[in-house]
């Protein structure tokens, strides 16, 4: 894996606005990091981590019924008598996806492997 400043890189150098101790530097180019071969098993090992997409995995809908009745009535001229009442009902339908904890690891040749947690709908 190349260093920093072997990489493409873009340097800020000038002050933020919030004053000269804050100075961004160096850092690697967007159009570098966009090349980047995520799949090449040479530069990364691929491991699933659940917890990085399982907070996103649901659907979640609502529904909210809702009245009002008012009465307003003129006791005097100065005196005023308002009442209310409001009813309301609502309806919460959630459904997500949950996720084994139980990590099983089966020889394959000579060599270890390691099953990834399925995933059921709940």
């Amino acid at each position: 894996m190349p260093v920093l400043s072997d990489m493409e890189h873009v340097v800020y150098d000038r002050p933020l606005v919030q004053g000269d101790r804050y100075v961004p530097g160096m850092f690697v180019s967007s159009g570098y990091i966009g090349n980047v071969d995520l799949y090449n098993p040479s530069l990364f090992t691929p491991e699933a981590d659940p917890s990085e997409y399982m907070a996103g995995n649901y659907d979640a809908g609502e529904r909210i019924l809702a009245g009002y009745l008012r009465w307003d009535q003129n006791i005097t001229n100065d005196l005023m008598f308002i009442a209310g009442v409001r009813v309301e009902n609502t309806d919460l339908d959630y459904r997500g996806t949950t996720f084994s904890t139980r990590i099983t690891t089966t020889p394959t040749s000579g060599t270890t492997g390691t099953t990834i947690p399925t995933s059921c709908r709940a």
